[in-house]
C-alpha cells in the first residue's frame, strides 16, 4: 500500500502577517538610518557643527525627552499593577533607563551652560496651557502618522516625505503636524 504524504509548497504557505513589534523595530530602523544619514548627524560624527546649531539641538530635543518620560510615568499608573504586575515591572525598568536619559540630558545642558530648569519650566507652562481636548488631538494627530508610516513599512512603501518637507495641504490635514510645531 502507498501512502501519499501531501507537504504544503513553500508558494502555498500562507504568507505570515507583520507583528506589531516588527513593524516597530522596522521603523525603527528606518528613522535611525534617516537620522545617520541626516546633514545634522553627518556635521557632528565629522565635529563640525557649530557650537550654536548643537545647544539648539539639545535645547529642542530636552523636552521631548522629559516628555517622553512624562508619558511613561502616566502611563504606568493607568495599568493594573495586580493583574499585569510583569509588565508593571517591564514599564519600571523602562523608566529607570529614560531616567538615565534625562540625566544624560541635563549634563549636556549643564556642559553648555544652559539652564535645564527653565526648559522644563517652559514645557510645563505649554502643556499648562493646552487643553485636555487640544492634547489628546495632537496626540492622536501624531499617532495616525506614525500609523500611516507604519504601514508604509509594513508594506515597503516610502513617503518620501520627512514632516518637514510635507506641503501645507498634509500639514493642515491634521496627520502630520507642521514642521517645529508642538505635539
Amino acid at each position: 500500500m502507498t501512502l501519499a504524504i501531501l507537504t504544503p509548497s513553500p508558494a502555498a504557505a500562507p504568507r505570515r502577517a507583520t507583528r506589531p513589534g516588527d513593524a516597530v523595530a522596522a521603523l525603527a530602523h528606518r528613522y535611525a538610518a534617516e537620522m545617520n544619514g541626516s546633514a545634522i548627524a553627518h556635521a557632528l560624527r565629522e565635529r563640525q557643527l557649530a557650537r550654536r546649531s548643537y545647544r539648539g539641538m539639545i535645547a529642542t530635543m530636552y523636552p521631548v525627552v522629559v516628555g517622553f518620560n512624562r508619558a511613561l510615568i502616566r502611563s504606568i499608573a493607568k495599568v493594573d499593577h495586580v493583574r499585569s504586575s510583569s509588565f508593571v515591572r517591564v514599564l519600571a525598568r523602562q523608566l529607570e533607563e529614560e531616567q538615565a536619559h534625562n540625566q544624560l540630558w541635563r549634563g549636556m545642558l549643564d556642559v553648555f551652560d544652559m539652564d535645564h530648569e527653565l526648559l522644563y519650566d517652559d514645557l510645563e507652562e505649554f502643556l499648562a496651557a493646552a487643553e485636555p481636548e487640544e492634547m489628546d488631538r495632537r496626540t492622536t494627530a501624531v499617532l495616525l502618522a506614525v500609523r500611516k508610516d507604519l504601514h508604509a513599512g509594513a508594506a515597503n512603501e516610502h513617503f518620501g516625505t520627512s514632516v518637514a518637507e510635507a506641503g501645507p495641504e498634509e500639514q493642515a490635514g491634521g496627520t502630520v503636524p507642521a514642521a517645529g510645531a508642538p505635539v
